[in-house]
C-alpha cells in the first residue's frame, strides 16, 4: 500500500486492477520499482487481475522505493490507464544473523493494574514476516480457567498488536505468548516461545467521613481502580480547623488535600478540631470598676461578661476597638473570634443645693455640681439683725459652723438656719 513501512526485504510487490488486463502489456517496462532514479531488477508476471513484481534479489533495508504502473498497461479492450499509478513503500530493518527476538512488551512481564481495555503489543528485534503474525502465534489466555481471549492481531513496522474482542476481566491474571511460529523477513523463526504475564486492574472503594460531623466537609470518595492516584480534600467549617486524615485510627496525612496511590478499599476520616478564642477584658478608667467573664471559650459558645462599677462610678458601655457593642453591664454574645472588650465607666457628679431659712436671714455660698469624692466647702453669712444657727439636712443638724467642709458622695440639700437677734431695752428715770 502507498506509504507502507517495514516491508520485508524479499517482498513480491503486487498491483490489483479493477478489470482484467491484457497480460502482454504488463511487462518490466510498464511495471517498475525504483530506488530513487535507479530501476530495480526483477521479474514481472500477471494472473487474474493482479500484476506481480519479484525483485531479482532482496531489497535494501530501511529504504524507500517507488512503484509505478504506467499508461502502457491496457485492459482487454485496449484501453490504457488514464495516468501513471505511483506508490511508495519503505523496507524494514535487515534481518539479524540469529533468530528474531522479542525486545519489548506492553504490558511488561508481571505488570499490575493493566487497564481492562488494553491492547497488548510486542516489539520485535527486527522486521518480521507479517503473514506469520496471527492469532495462532500471538495468544492471550486467562490463567484461571485457561480460557483463551478472542481478538485480532495486526502488524506494523516491528510491532504486533493483539486487540481483544471485548474488555479483559478485572482482577485477573493473563498469560501472553508469542510462539516460534512467528518468523522474520528472512523466514527465520524465533528460537523459543516468549511468555509473559500481567494482571488487570481491581476496582476499589474510597469512603470518607468527617469527625466531628459539624467540623467540615470532605470530597473525593468513590470507586477507583487499583494503582489509580486518588485525591481527597477536607474543608473545615467556620469555627473549626483541619487536623489530619486517619485510616483505622492511624494518621496517614496532615494536609487537607491528600493524594495517594490506591492499593485496596480505603476508609479515611478527616479529623477537625473546634477553634477556641480568648476574651480579654479591661476597664476604663482603672478605678471605675471591675469586670468578670474573660477567658478562653470554644467557637459558638455563649459568653456573658459583666461590668461592676465601683462606688462613685456608673457603667457607660462595652467597646471593642473603640466601637460600642453594648450598653448593658451584663453583655451576652456568641463567640466567633478573639475579642478585647473595654468596660467604660463614668465618674458620678452630684449637686449641692443650699437654702437660707428664713430667706431674709442671710446668704449662702458653695452650692453647685461636684465630682464624687470632691471636697466641698459651704458658707453661711447672716444678714444684719440675724445670727447663724446651724446647717441642717432633712431637719437634722449637720454642724453649727457657718463654714462647713465635707466630702461629697451623693446629691446633697442643706439649709442654713438663721435666728433674729434679740435686744434688751433698759429704761431709767
Amino acid at each position: 500500500a502507498d506509504g507502507e513501512g517495514a516491508v520485508i526485504l524479499n517482498k513480491i510487490v503486487s498491483a490489483t486492477f479493477s478489470v482484467p488486463m491484457d497480460a502482454t502489456t504488463i511487462t518490466a517496462a510498464t511495471f517498475t520499482i525504483k530506488l530513487g532514479a535507479t530501476p530495480v531488477s526483477g521479474f514481472v508476471s500477471y494472473s487474474g487481475s493482479t500484476a506481480f513484481f519479484a525483485p531479482a534479489s532482496n531489497l535494501a533495508p530501511n529504504t524507500e522505493y517507488t512503484a509505478t504502473i504506467t499508461t502502457g498497461a491496457e485492459n482487454l479492450a485496449g484501453i490504457a490507464l488514464a495516468t501513471d499509478y505511483v506508490w511508495d513503500f519503505t523496507t524494514g530493518i535487515e534481518a539479524s544473523d540469529g533468530p528474531p527476538e522479542v525486545s519489548m512488551t506492553d504490558p511488561t512481564d508481571v505488570e499490575l493494574c493493566v487497564a481492562i481495555d488494553k491492547q497488548i503489543t510486542v516489539t520485535f528485534s527486527e522486521a518480521m514476516d507479517a503473514a506469520t503474525i496471527t492469532t495462532a502465534n500471538f495468544t492471550i489466555m486467562k490463567m484461571h480457567g485457561a480460557t483463551f481471549v478472542s481478538g485480532t492481531v495486526s502488524y506494523v513496522g516491528v510491532t504486533a498488536t493483539f486487540i481483544p474482542q471485548s474488555d479483559l476481566e478485572p482482577s485477573s491474571t493473563y498469560i501472553a505468548t508469542i510462539t516460534t511460529g512467528v518468523k522474520d523477513a528472512a523466514g527465520t523463526p524465533m528460537a523459543d516461545n516468549h511468555v509473559w504475564i500481567f494482571e488487570t486492574i481491581t476496582p476499589y472503594t474510597v469512603s470518607l467521613s468527617a469527625l466531628p460531623l459539624a467540623g467540615g466537609v470532605v470530597s473525593g470518595a468513590g470507586t477507583f481502580n487499583s494503582c489509580d492516584t486518588v485525591t481527597v480534600t477536607a474543608v473545615p467549617n467556620a469555627g473549626y480547623e483541619f487536623v489530619n486524615w486517619t485510616e483505622a485510627g492511624v494518621e496517614v496525612a496532615t494536609t487537607a488535600i491528600y493524594e495517594f496511590e490506591l492499593a485496596g478499599n480505603t476508609t479515611l476520616v478527616a479529623n477537625f478540631a473546634i477553634l477556641s478564642y480568648d476574651i480579654t477584658l479591661s476597664v476604663n478608667p482603672l478605678p471605675g470598676g471591675s469586670v468578670t467573664g474573660g477567658g478562653n471559650y470554644e467557637f459558638g459558645e455563649s459568653v456573658t461578661v459583666e461590668a461592676i462599677p465601683n462606688i462613685g462610678y456608673s457603667f457607660t458601655n462595652w467597646t471593642a476597638a473603640g466601637v460600642e457593642v453594648s450598653t448593658n453591664a451584663a453583655y451576652t454574645f456568641t463567640i466567633s473570634e478573639d475579642l478585647a472588650l473595654v468596660a467604660n465607666f463614668t465618674l458620678n457628679s452630684y449637686n449641692v443645693v443650699l437654702a437660707p431659712d428664713p430667706l431674709l436671714g442671710g446668704s449662702t455660698s458653695g452650692g453647685g455640681s461636684y465630682d464624687h469624692g470632691s471636697s466641698v466647702t459651704i458658707e453661711a453669712v447672716p444678714e444684719i439683725g440675724y445670727s447663724f444657727v446651724n446647717w441642717t439636712e432633712n431637719g437634722n443638724e449637720i454642724t453649727v459652723d457657718s463654714s462647713y467642709t465635707f466630702i461629697i458622695t451623693m446629691d446633697t440639700t442643706l439649709v442654713a438656719n438663721f435666728a433674729v437677734d434679740g435686744y434688751i431695752v433698759t429704761l431709767e428715770s
